[in-house]
């Protein structure tokens, strides 16, 4: 699966992914809201057993055919799937 990646040019260490280059319109507004312009990176060939150094290739594929996109937050040590579903529905 190719994935291309941006990031936030307001949120140190947030990425969006996404299959199609370019294509927001599977996000929430107030994701985009709070990530800022997407600034791109990069587009690779995604593959369930190759290993990235903050997120869960599988997790990255299920979350790109389920919702549209994947949101990678920073890591820290606060429930990340809380925040991100927190994101998705509306304001907190």
């Amino acid at each position: 699966m190719i994935c291309h990646v941006y990031r936030s040019n307001r949120k140190l260490g947030t990425y969006l992914y996404i299959q199609e280059k370019d294509d927001f319109s599977h996000l929430p507004d107030n994701i985009l809201t709070i990530f800022g312009e997407p600034e791109f990176s990069l587009s690779f060939n995604l593959l369930p057993d190759k290993v990235l150094p903050q997120a869960d290739a599988k997790e990255i594929m299920d979350k790109l055919e389920t919702d549209g996109f994947y949101l990678q937050l920073p890591r820290s040590d606060y429930d990340l799937d809380q925040i991100v579903q927190a994101l998705v529905q509306g304001p907190l």
